[in-house]
């Protein structure tokens, strides 16, 4: 078939259609070419969108020009035109109508009635314009004119209704090629920008992960799940005890570090992947410029999903704090001894002859301190065999009833030991206390009891017993029968 000397070839049997003999197919503009190009236009952009489609429909001016020649037109930008306007008329590109072309200065206004691309936008939510006719327009200027062209597109209706699109054609040093590729760049820019954007934001997150990490002066290691070190951060002053991040990131625990410290990071490390909460390892690190004690934790490191990608060591350093404890220890362990020399002093038992001692009590008695008067008096009463034994008070200068309980207390501890126990020194302040209390009415302390007032008065009641105890143990025994 041929329309407007163009020649369309259909084959029924093998479904093919043919133009200018090239294998060829027909579309509605709306909605297959609608659904086709309205998405690319969106997804793109109308400026890259219509760049795109122009510079690749100018690629093919060379055969447009070559075809509209051998069709028997004319080398001019008119004669081309006619002739290759005729042939995709058929086509329905729409109708191609030359307004009028200045040859002196190279410039033409081409109009194009009812373009198809105008046709596809009827139903898109953005126009593009008519970016294949712009291209295949100033590819056929550029061709027949030797040099580069451009043209001003403008889209418009006629009173009738048409629409139209005007195309103004000049020389110009413009091309589509450059104006694509300058715009790809611009939106290769504006699509890195915010990758820029975060990988600045990445960078500032880890240089104040380092600034914290810094001030922090700890050890912080970072493991993967096989429990390879991934990351390592070490203050410079604890740098001697520990390896290069160089050297350790990248192998096990066992072959980065010290065999007691990897066993012991190991057995957390499992505890962890398992989801328990490990205690705190403990662990030192031996090197020439000394001994170093740290205390680890261990905590689930995580990904962007929530799902556990490794573990985070956070290692302390000690080594003061454990300095300080021990040194602590050992001023406490002087400070008991020296109390215990002290409590020793507070409850010096005295031997004044032979079945008879003496303990002046000095000072506050407290539960803790009667406990000692009462073990010190005891030991010596069984060990001298002793037979009386003195309670000084001359320097208790106040008591209250746990005082006087305590008195009482250590005066039967004595009497169960079959000795008799005598207090003296009773001053009026403290006699008046164990009234109240009720103390001075118990037979161990009261009046059933031997109290003087003085050491020396209780020494002479103590020598006159000792004679009797002379005289009874002189007297002959009574002969066995």
């Amino acid at each position: 078939m041929e329309f407007n000397e163009t020649t369309l070839t259909w084959d029924p049997e093998s479904g093919l259609l043919g133009y200018h003999g090239r294998r060829s197919t027909m579309f509605w503009l709306d909605p297959s070419l609608s659904q086709l190009l309205a998405p690319l236009a969106e997804e793109l952009g109308v400026p890259l969108f219509r760049l795109t489609v122009a510079y690749h429909a100018s690629l093919g001016a060379k055969d447009d020009h070559r075809l509209s020649i051998a069709d028997g037109g004319g080398a001019s930008f008119a004669e081309v035109l006619e002739t290759w306007g005729h042939s995709v008329e058929v086509c329905g590109w729409g109708r191609f109508e030359l307004e009028w072309f200045d040859e002196e200065t190279g410039r033409a206004s081409v109009r194009v009635h009812n373009p198809w691309e105008l046709a596809v936008q009827a139903s898109a939510k953005e126009r593009w314009g008519c970016p294949f006719l712009f291209g295949k327009l100033v590819g056929l200027y550029s061709r027949v004119m030797g040099a580069n062209g451009w043209a001003d597109e403008t889209v418009g209706v006629r009173e009738d209704g048409t629409p139209v699109v005007d195309f103004l054609l000049y020389r110009s040093d413009r091309t589509i090629q450059d104006d694509l590729e300058a715009l790809r760049r611009e939106h290769d820019e504006e699509a890195r920008q915010p990758l820029r954007e975060k990988l600045q934001e990445l960078w500032e997150s880890k240089e104040r992960q380092r600034a914290v990490l810094a001030s922090l002066g700890e050890v912080v290691l970072t493991l993967d799940l096989e429990g390879q070190l991934t990351g390592l951060h070490v203050p410079p002053d604890q740098a001697p005890f520990h390896p290069s991040p160089k050297a350790a990131v990248g192998r096990s625990l066992e072959e980065a570090l010290p065999w007691n410290v990897a066993v012991a990071l190991r057995g957390a490390f499992e505890h962890v992947l398992r989801g328990e909460a490990p205690a705190p390892v403990s662990y030192e690190i031996e090197h020439e410029e000394g001994c170093r004690g740290y205390s680890a934790k261990l905590t689930a490191l995580h990904d962007a999903t929530g799902k556990v990608a490794g573990v985070t060591v956070l290692a302390r350093d000690l080594t003061e704090r454990l300095r300080t404890e021990h040194a602590l220890e050992a001023q406490l362990a002087v400070i008991a001894r020296q109390q215990e020399a002290i409590r020793a002093l507070s409850t010096p038992v005295l031997q004044v002859w032979e079945g008879v001692v003496a303990l002046p009590i000095i000072g506050v008695v407290d539960d803790r301190r009667a406990a000692d008067i009462t073990a010190a008096l005891l030991e010596t009463v069984s060990r001298t065999q002793a037979r009386c034994a003195i309670l000084d008070v001359t320097g208790v200068d106040s008591i209250d009833a746990r005082t006087a309980d305590h008195f009482t207390r250590i005066r039967r501890a004595v009497t169960l030991l079959g000795a008799e126990c005598v207090v003296c020194g009773i001053r009026p302040a403290v006699a008046q206390a164990m009234v109240e209390t009720s103390a001075g009415g118990s037979p161990d302390v009261g009046a059933a009891a031997r109290n003087f007032s003085t050491m020396q008065a209780a020494l002479q009641a103590v020598i006159g017993q000792r004679r009797e105890w002379a005289a009874a143990q002189a007297q002959p025994r009574p002969a066995r029968r």
